[in-house]
């Protein structure tokens, strides 16, 4: 790292599986707890569908930012 707070693609990646593991009402309790801004995060009404979508797309785009080829970021994705 170079000094900044960001995470490593791999803490990333275990944070983001983490995130997925929890309970519904759990993830919402933390999502309350962390008061992200407006836009970061699908709204309460989203399905877990919606969530899902989005962490892939994040993944995706995660692991193409870290310099990996199309492949390797959509096996990646799927695997979130």
């Amino acid at each position: 790292m170079s000094g900044d707070n960001s995470l490593s693609f791999a803490a990333r990646l275990a944070l983001s599986e983490a995130l997925l593991k929890l309970p519904d009402p759990q993830f919402k309790r933390l999502v309350f707890a962390l008061n992200p801004p407006p836009g970061i995060l699908p709204s309460d009404l989203a399905a877990l569908g919606d969530r899902a979508a989005r962490e892939f797309a994040v993944g995706f785009y995660d692991a193409l930012g870290a310099g990996r080829d199309m492949e390797f970021a959509f096996k990646y994705a799927c695997n979130l």
